[in-house]
């Protein structure tokens, strides 16, 4: 069973809410472990606005329901050019052959960045 340190994603957050964008999918043949959410703010002008959830598959169906926890504090304001890390451990893990996630939202705009670390374990 390899055990890889890795990035595990990165991108840009978007606006959508309900349900909140996926910014990380876990794998369904391996146990992923984030150990870190770099979010980071890039415009120059404005604060922003961010919700992190973890989105957990939970029951028998096909697929699971899924189930949104909140890992960042609700709405917490990122300010112009700043950075919010979330330093947490949260396993991701399938359930019924689908693979839980995490989903993360701004409030508006594009310049909100994320990179997302941590490890990954065959099964």
């Amino acid at each position: 069973m390899a055990l890889t340190i890795k990035n595990l994603n990165a991108g840009v957050l978007g606006t959508a809410t309900n349900p909140a964008g996926t910014i990380l999918a876990g794998d369904v043949t391996k146990s992923t472990l984030v150990k870190n959410i770099i979010l980071t703010n890039k415009n120059t002008g404005s604060a922003r606005t961010v919700t992190i959830w973890a989105g957990i598959k939970n029951g028998a169906g096909s697929p699971p329901a899924l189930v949104e926890y909140p890992l960042s504090p609700i709405d917490v304001s990122i300010p112009a050019k700043g950075q919010f890390i979330l330093d947490l451990e949260i396993t991701l893990q399938a359930t019924n052959a689908y693979a839980d996630i995490v989903t993360g939202a701004v409030n508006t705009g594009t310049d909100v960045t994320y990179v997302i670390n941590g490890l990954v374990r065959d099964l």
